[in-house]
């Protein structure tokens, strides 16, 4: 909703929940690194380097990590 003072616009009113969005949002785009992770990911994923789910849960370094925080 856009908040206008004679007739010009002076502000906008969001919900919380797009708030919450844009500032996630921007957040992510601040992250310098991040279009490169991205393009370097789906390359990988292009290339078919990837590792399943089940893969991932087998890894004795992710059991660990789990086992520590129970």
């Amino acid at each position: 909703m856009v908040i206008t003072r004679s007739g010009h616009p002076v502000g906008v009113l969001l919900s919380l929940t797009d708030y919450e969005a844009l500032i996630e949002t921007l957040e992510v785009l601040a992250e310098r690194d991040l279009p490169k992770s991205i393009e370097r990911g789906l390359a990988e994923a292009e290339a078919g380097d990837l590792v399943t789910h089940e893969d991932v849960w087998d890894d004795a370094r992710v059991r660990k990590l789990l086992d520590t925080r129970r």
